[in-house]
């Protein structure tokens, strides 16, 4: 996140970053209310001379989650169970859906950003079979690797409440007068080619929610949810893929799994514990004082690493109000919860940016030859 970071030492900041002490619900609700509000507040933020694509796969998937967690708060309106299913296409097929539940400007919404199964695709750069989600190395490839937000929207002002399905619009005040209005919300999702880059459109996005609150008296208490998650999505692309750099660039050899792993917990053992690079790799070329640094800023993204973890063990809880068992679980927030995690990040987030970059300059990391 070397962008521009909000300061949460000014007491007038900090005061609108505190969370009320009762803010968190363990219901579908709460969290598409607090998913949908995200929604609204990026695309809003998105003023005529900005671009939405340098957020683009972020706010998708922000996007996405909004509108999933909006058809499970429906089947709980309708006194239906939300089944365990994230693709949309199964979710139309759910056999204890109500009569009428779905209307077809609902399923058009939804067909023009449903890329994958289950949102991976803008979470991630290569699905489970290690294969990018979004190539671009043909007309096809390239063409699917795009989406029109302004479509989107308007299709998505087009829905139309009923008795069985709620549905609030993201941007009921769009206006689409001009080309320029559409290149505004057009994305590439195939731009971000490796993890740093898409870490970059996490960060982007975390800052410009944050500025939103702090410049336009955004409420916190139903944005802090979406903001933690991007901020442990962020964490966990940083330590993946300065992981999968220290594979490639040095005699660390990455087990296999560890790139489809969401613990937060075992990938940052692989980053900075007992089995991790940075302690398997031979750090003496290093002067004191920049070891002594490398130590000190490992002390903090553990302790960071630890406080996501209790918060958010495998990806889920920070997304949905249930396990996978279909158990609610009550997240342990308080007034300061999103204030200490963002003093962490802060604090950790040039080191993990630019410590492959500082251990290359040192010749502990080497770029594999150049095949010909």
């Amino acid at each position: 996140m070397i962008f521009d970071k909000v300061d949460i030492k000014d007491p007038d900041i900090n005061k609108q970053l505190k969370l009320k002490g009762d803010t968190y619900k363990a219901s579908w609700q709460y969290y598409y209310e607090c998913y949908q509000y995200a929604s609204q507040v990026l695309l809003t933020s998105i003023k005529s001379s900005d671009t939405i694509n340098p957020i683009g796969r972020a706010a998708l998937f922000v996007i996405r989650h909004s509108l999933e967690l909006n058809i499970k708060y429906n089947y709980i309106r309708s006194k239906v169970t939300p089944p365990h299913l994230h693709s949309f296409l199964k979710l139309f097929k759910y056999e204890d859906t109500p009569k009428g539940f779905y209307s077809d400007e609902f399923k058009n919404v939804i067909s023009i950003i449903n890329k994958d199964d289950d949102g991976a695709c803008y979470r991630y750069i290569l699905d489970y079979d290690q294969k990018y989600f979004f190539p671009s190395s043909t007309k096809e490839e390239i063409k699917n690797g795009q989406v029109f937000l302004h479509d989107f929207i308007n299709a998505d002002n087009d829905v139309k409440d009923n008795s069985k399905f709620a549905h609030s619009k993201l941007y009921s005040d769009f206006e689409c007068k001009t080309n320029r209005d559409v290149i505004r919300f057009h994305t590439y999702l195939y731009e971000p080619s490796h993890l740093g880059q898409l870490r970059t459109q996490y960060d982007l996005l975390i800052t410009t929610l944050l500025n939103e609150v702090v410049n336009n008296q955004i409420d916190i208490n139903k944005l802090y949810l979406p903001i933690l998650f991007l901020i442990r999505q962020s964490l966990e692309l940083g330590l993946k893929g300065n992981i999968h750099e220290a594979d490639k660039m040095s005699d660390y050899s990455a087990p296999q799994w560890f790139i489809n792993s969401h613990s937060i917990r075992k990938v940052f053992n692989l980053f900075g514990g007992s089995k991790g690079y940075l302690k398997q790799l031979d750090l003496t070329k290093l002067d004191d004082n920049t070891l002594n640094k490398v130590n000190e800023k490992l002390k903090i993204l553990q302790k960071l690493t630890d406080t996501i973890n209790q918060l958010d063990s495998n990806s889920y809880y920070l997304r949905y109000p249930v396990n996978a068992a279909g158990k609610n679980h009550q997240l342990s927030i308080k007034h300061d919860s999103l204030i200490n995690v963002l003093k962490d990040y802060y604090e950790i987030d040039s080191f993990l940016t630019f410590i492959n970059a500082a251990l290359q300059e040192a010749g502990i990391l080497i770029d594999p030859p150049t095949p010909f």
